[in-house]
């Protein structure tokens, strides 16, 4: 939107909305406000996070997929009329971002478990749609995922884990609700990064459940710490995945850019209930 009013763009194919993002932003527009899903919102703001601070457009979120999970941590409402009025009467938030393999990402990114699960429920998509392709995908996994070694380096920190998985998140959402990083704030200047370390396959089908509402987390072989920097090096080949797209194989490093993403309509979150 600029001052004359506005445009309307529609994406065509995959992809489309990264180079309408920055398009946007290179002509002087002031909102792009992005109706689809998660990976519609992430393409854009790939698009405005290309181009200069100082020329970056604010970013409006109108969610019309099947998970939502970005609107669902900043508050913003499920129906994309709500949404769109709340662009007029939300709050605007300076977010953080994540960046990974000169990608970036605003919800989570990982490697492991959460990573095949995302490839598998993509290929699916077609046959088994929404949420019920993540269900999929995570029982198929769950009986041929093995632990990973990996050299795991936190903040400076390096230490040797076996891991189900690394989850990075920026905010709390992924899979279409599932709170996998529930202390995660897009704001806070800090990535919430969550490890599944040496769970057998019985005790990580028991903690599916309690990833709706975050309580996985106090499992003893779940750790979370708060990071800005986080390398995984794992001794096998390890998808990447960055919000819920496959973009390679690790080695990876995850980096926050702070106060990187402006984004209008948004209302206060709920807090996580997980007892720590």
């Amino acid at each position: 939107m600029g001052a004359g009013g506005y445009t309307f763009w529609e994406t065509q194919a995959k992809g489309q909305g990264e180079t309408l993002g920055r398009r946007a932003a290179d002509e002087g527009y002031d909102l792009v406000a992005a109706l689809g899903g998660d990976g519609t919102i992430s393409e854009v703001a790939n698009g405005l996070l290309q181009v200069a601070p100082e020329r970056r457009c604010a970013l409006g979120v109108l969610p019309g997929g099947t998970g939502n999970d970005f609107a669902r941590t900043l508050g913003i409402p499920r129906t994309p009329v709500e949404a769109a009025n709340a662009l007029f009467d939300g709050e605007t938030r300076l977010l953080d971002a994540g960046r990974v393999n000169q990608r970036y990402f605003v919800n989570v990114s990982g490697v492991g478990f959460d990573a095949e699960v995302a490839r598998e429920a993509n290929s699916i998509a077609r046959k088994v749609g929404g949420i019920a392709s993540y269900v999929v995908a995570i029982l198929k996994e769950l009986w041929t995922f093995s632990l990973a070694p990996v050299k795991l380096t936190i903040d400076g920190r390096t230490t040797h884990r076996n891991v189900l998985l690394v989850a990075v998140g920026n905010a709390r959402f992924c899979g279409g609700g599932l709170m996998l990083c529930p202390a995660a704030d897009p704001s806070d200047g800090a990535f919430d990064v969550i490890l599944g370390e040496d769970l057998t396959k019985i005790e990580t089908l028991l903690l599916l459940p309690r990833l709706f509402n975050g309580t996985h987390i106090r499992h003893p072989k779940v750790k979370s710490y708060r990071a800005t920097k986080v390398t995984v090096e794992p001794e096998r080949a390890l998808s990447i995945q960055s919000d819920g797209e496959i973009i390679g194989t690790a080695p990876v490093t995850f980096e926050l850019i702070p106060r990187a993403l402006k984004v209008v309509g948004c209302r206060p979150a709920p807090v996580a209930e997980t007892g720590r």
